[in-house]
């Protein structure tokens, strides 16, 4: 009889992790309802027309499409997020050009949004197939990442007609090839 009322208290005073994650997706979500409605009531006060507002209507909406399945459901929601981007980012981007009439918006972001889901994706694919060997992955990944950044900074060079690589992206991909390097070393030590 004690050991099942030890175990009672027990449950009472550890909160079920899947609450504690609805809570959080929860306060989230209304946090994103409250600065939606801020702005708006502030837009049409000011101007009595909605327009700086709608930018951060659209953006709100990506934002918590993206955040809310990994508060939800944690490692598990990482696909639905990064589903959810993939779905969105276009459709946000034309919304977005067309909100600030500045066609940029959509070019730029546009071959952007394709480099990063390649990437993302990638990174993503990676994790599945090494379930056992999350320091390779992670190795991996950072390798990518080097590529990654010498990509964008070509892209954007290209896009904008300005040099964009400088010494502020070598040393982050230096960085990153050194800790993408000693994650592969060390898994190969661990699985010798």
């Amino acid at each position: 009889m004690n050991n099942c009322k030890e175990r009672g208290d027990k449950n009472l005073s550890t909160p079920n992790k899947k609450s504690e994650n609805r809570i959080l997706a929860i306060v989230f979500s209304a946090i994103i309802c409250i600065a939606i409605v801020v702005c708006t009531i502030c837009d049409f006060a000011i101007s009595r027309t909605l327009s700086w507002s709608l930018v951060v209507l659209s953006s709100c909406f990506i934002a918590w499409s993206i955040i809310f399945p990994i508060l939800l459901l944690k490692l598990r929601g990482i696909k639905l997020s990064i589903i959810a981007f993939t779905l969105l980012i276009i459709p946000y981007l034309f919304v977005l050009s067309i909100l600030t009439s500045e066609k940029q918006v959509l070019r730029v972001g546009l071959v952007m949004a394709i480099i990063f889901l390649f990437f993302i994706w990638g990174v993503y694919i990676l994790f599945i197939r090494l379930p056992k060997r999350k320091l390779l992955a992670a190795g991996i990944s950072c390798i990518m990442a080097v590529l990654f950044i010498f990509i964008i900074n070509f892209s954007l060079s290209k896009l904008i007609g300005s040099v964009m690589l400088d010494i502020r992206n070598v040393i982050p991909a230096i960085s990153l090839l050194v800790i993408g390097g000693m994650c592969i070393m060390i898994d190969f030590v661990k699985k010798k």
